[in-house]
């Protein structure tokens, strides 16, 4: 046997009287069992009880699945249903690293930075304006128990470069004339490609890494 779990054998009758449901003890996934542990179950909002689970390949759904408060049951998958178990498992981690892999290159290709052209696209002010950022700081924004620091920019609107003697008596060369943004009102002007990921790449790296141990990581 592989799994032995109770099983409804007969729904519940309410009309005209009372009738529980039947249950009876079943071996069921001979052949497609993946794993057999014991976890802790809720079965009240303060009770809780150890049972014992069974993970499994359903073969009518293609899928795999867990069987929650089994009986009794030991592994006994087969080859073929490990093999489609893995595929299963890669093909849904490689989707997560994939999705994330691409928004973390959105966002670094997005991200602005010291000597990026950027376009003020909204705001009360400089609208419409693009330049270089030539400074980049981070300012309280919001007022009192809302206040908050986030990035703002000074954009140069022109080359016009003037001498600028500090207290320490250092001169060096600044911006004559710059308009300060934060930095949630601006978008690059020219927004570079991204690097390339390859789907089937990703794939192939997973697929080297499974292992039954981080199996379910991504489940």
């Amino acid at each position: 046997m592989s799994i032995v779990s109770e099983v409804k054998v007969t729904d519940a009758v309410f009309t005209p009287s009372y009738i529980p449901a039947v249950y009876e003890n079943q071996t069921i996934f001979a052949g497609a069992v993946l794993e057999v542990g014991s976890k802790t179950y809720q079965v009240q909002s303060d009770i809780w009880e150890n049972g014992r689970y069974a993970l499994v390949w359903n073969a009518a759904t293609g899928k795999s699945e867990t069987v929650n408060w089994i009986v009794s049951g030991f592994v006994d998958a087969t080859d073929v249903v490990k093999a489609l178990y893995r595929k299963e498992q890669v093909d849904r981690k490689t989707e997560y690293v994939y999705n994330d892999r691409i928004a973390k290159e959105e966002a670094r290709v997005n991200d602005i930075v010291k000597g990026d052209i950027v376009r003020v696209v909204r705001g009360r002010q400089a609208k419409g304006l693009v330049g270089p950022v030539v400074v980049e700081t981070w300012k309280p924004y919001a007022q009192g128990w809302k206040s908050v620091k986030k990035r703002k920019f000074a954009i140069a609107k022109d080359d016009v470069m003037v001498d600028v003697t500090t207290s320490y008596g250092k001169t060096y060369r600044n911006y004559a004339n710059v308009e300060w943004v934060w930095a949630r009102n601006c978008e690059k002007a020219v927004i570079p490609p991204m690097n390339n990921i390859n789907k089937d790449d990703v794939w192939t790296e997973v697929a080297s890494d499974w292992d039954y141990q981080n199996a379910r990581e991504y489940a």
